[in-house]
């Protein structure tokens, strides 16, 4: 935010543009990435 007002100080942005913030944390949830059960070995399958 500091480069913004500097950048508002030397006419590069107005107001608003330097004052916003355009940076968004939003949560996420991670899980683990398991593969589909037909891509997996079966193990009771008989040969």
């Amino acid at each position: 935010m500091i480069d913004k007002l500097t950048e508002f100080i030397d006419g590069e942005r107005d107001f608003y543009d330097a004052t916003t913030c355009g940076d968004f944390v939003l949560p996420v949830d991670l899980t683990p990435n398991h593969q589909p059960s037909s891509s997996q070995p079966d193990s009771t399958k008989k040969s």
